[in-house]
């Protein structure tokens, strides 16, 4: 038996993603090759504002990430459900500011998209939602980590701070915070340690703290509290 849960942990290895986030992503692409979307001068995607992408504040490639205020710097292929209808097309992430930006080929032009038409997105192989305003975390873009039964979200914000300390070569940098929920029927929880993800899914208590002594919780947190849960809707299911 313990075997058998050992194998279940360990089966997605690293945090590219969970399978059915993957499987999400690619039911959406094939969607949009489906029903053959394309990006015109008439598009609902125009319906936004002009935009200018941000400069980097330097040029260190070894910490760009903290040189710019999006998901990546560079454009992204990815998909878009906007106003009820999906796209495929270039975008952008702007996490410091929680918007979306897509690249228009037609008119060479950025895109600032209205937020409130964002129902979903992806970049890659990562899957966004927006949730609605009114929850007790805020509403906005959510990474979904794993969609099953009990579902696990990300939220993840920059913001522009004072760089500090004597090796500071600029005088700003922006600085990412991932915030961790687990949705457990009609509640969400924040979840940012072993005990408070236990907590949470307390019913299988036993099960996930022994699965918690094969792993370290910090190597990469989103796909961690990501296995729990999805070990936890398996258990679940199958009692």
């Amino acid at each position: 038996m313990r075997f058998f849960i050992v194998a279940l942990f360990f089966t997605n290895g690293i945090y590219a993603q969970p399978n059915d986030t993957i499987f999400i992503a690619e039911a959406i692409r094939n969607a949009v090759s489906l029903y053959g979307n394309q990006m015109t001068a008439q598009s609902r995607l125009i319906n936004g504002s002009s935009y200018n992408r941000v400069q980097l504040l330097h040029n260190n490639r070894s910490h760009l990430e903290d040189a710019h205020p999006y998901y990546t710097f560079e454009w992204i292929p990815g998909t878009v459900l906007y106003d009820g209808e999906w796209y495929e097309t270039s975008l952008l992430y702007d996490v410091s500011s929680d918007n979306l930006i897509m690249f228009n080929t037609t008119l060479q032009k950025q895109i600032l998209l209205v937020k409130e038409k964002v129902e979903q997105f992806t970049l890659n192989k990562h899957h966004f939602v927006r949730l609605n305003e009114g929850l007790p975390m805020g509403g906005g873009f959510y990474e979904v980590t794993y969609s099953g039964p009990t579902p696990v979200y990300i939220r993840t914000k920059k913001n522009m701070e004072r760089a500090v300390g004597n090796n500071a070569t600029v005088p700003y940098k922006y600085v990412t915070k991932n915030f961790y929920y687990i949705k457990k029927g009609n509640h969400y929880y924040a979840v940012k340690s072993k005990s408070s993800v236990l907590k949470v899914l307390s019913e299988q208590r036993a099960v996930l703290k022994e699965l918690m002594r094969l792993k370290s919780f910090r190597d990469n947190r989103a796909f961690f509290i990501s296995e729990m849960a999805r070990i936890y809707d398996h258990h679940e299911a199958t009692k």
